[in-house]
C-alpha cells in the first residue's frame, strides 16, 4: 500500500532530481541561452524537426523503462555502478517530455512572430480615444507608439532566445 504521504515524498524526490538534471546536463546539451540549441542543431543536421527528435528521445526512454519493468531487470535507484538507475531513466523521460513541450511552445511563438509581417496597418479606436479625452491625432500617435513598443518587446524577447 502506498499512502498519500509516501506518494507525496516520492513526488517531491522526483521533482527535486528532475530540477537538477537539466542544470547538470545543460553544459552537455545547451550551454548558452537557448535551452533547445542542441536539438535545433540536431534538427539542422538530420533534416528532422527538433520536436520529432525530442519525441523520439522521449519514446526511446519510455521503451527502456517498459523493457526494464517487463524483465524485472532494473535497480530502483538514481544511480548504479553501471550508470543510471530506473529512477533516473524515468526522470530523464519526464524532462525530455518537458523539453518537447518547450520546443512546441517556441515553435508556436515563432509562427506568431513570423506572422507579424502580415500586419500592414493598425486602426486606432478613435471612439475610445475620445472617451479618454484625446484628439483623433493623439489617439493615432499613442496607438502607433503602443504598437511600436509591443513589437520592440517581442523583438527583445526573440533576441534573448537566440
Amino acid at each position: 500500500m502506498l499512502t498519500p504521504e509516501r506518494f507525496e515524498a516520492l513526488r517531491e524526490e522526483f521533482l527535486t532530481h528532475e530540477a537538477r538534471i537539466p542544470v547538470w546536463k545543460r553544459g552537455e546539451y545547451s550551454p548558452n541561452v537557448d535551452i533547445l540549441q542542441t536539438f535545433r542543431k540536431k534538427a539542422e543536421l538530420s533534416g528532422f524537426p527538433a520536436e520529432a527528435i525530442l519525441a523520439y528521445n522521449s519514446l526511446r526512454l519510455v521503451r527502456r523503462i517498459v523493457r526494464a519493468v517487463e524483465t524485472g531487470k532494473y535497480a530502483w535507484a538514481w544511480e548504479t555502478e553501471d550508470g543510471e538507475g530506473l529512477k533516473q531513466c524515468i526522470a530523464d523521460a519526464r524532462n525530455y517530455l518537458l523539453l518537447l513541450a518547450a520546443c512546441l511552445e517556441a515553435e508556436k511563438d515563432s509562427v506568431m512572430f513570423d506572422d507579424l509581417d502580415l500586419i500592414t496597418d493598425v486602426l486606432p479606436d478613435y471612439a475610445l480615444g475620445r472617451r479618454r479625452g484625446l484628439t483623433d491625432e493623439e489617439t493615432e500617435r499613442r496607438a502607433r507608439a503602443a504598437l511600436t513598443w509591443a513589437i520592440n518587446r517581442i523583438l527583445d524577447r526573440e533576441g534573448e532566445q537566440v
